[in-house]
């Protein structure tokens, strides 16, 4: 968080920034229009997956978005991969959120120099 207070300081940007766990979001229902997750769905293990997923939609207004970026893998590769992982093989991520109760639009891949694919999930919640 320190970090990220110098640079928004730096650009000029006025930012609150709250610490906290991703499954217990302390924010009020239908707070937020936008909720962005870069690069930290993989290091949660499935079940905090769902749930914060399940958070997300509880703080998205109905007409609210959530931006997802994180690691795809395309396959389990020649060892066992860790649960974290595995659940970002192929679509998993996408299927996930899909069953949280979210409308999906179709993943945007973006192929990194170093690190592998991360993909880029848009959602709505639904109703």
């Amino acid at each position: 968080l320190a970090t990220t207070r110098r640079k928004t300081r730096r650009a000029g940007l006025s930012v609150r920034l709250d610490r906290g766990f991703a499954q217990e979001l302390p924010y009020a229902d239908g707070e937020f229009d936008r909720v962005f997750s870069s690069l930290m769905f993989h290091h949660l293990d499935t079940v905090s997956k769902d749930e914060l997923l399940a958070e997300v939609k509880r703080v998205l207004k109905p007409d609210g978005v959530l931006v997802l970026a994180d690691a795809v893998f395309h396959d389990h590769g020649p060892h066992k991969m860790r649960e974290m992982t595995r659940d970002n093989v192929g679509d998993a991520v996408s299927r996930r959120i899909s069953a949280a109760g979210f409308d999906v639009e179709p993943t945007r891949m973006i192929r990194m120099r170093v690190s592998g694919t991360v993909g880029v999930e848009v959602a709505r919640p639904q109703g």
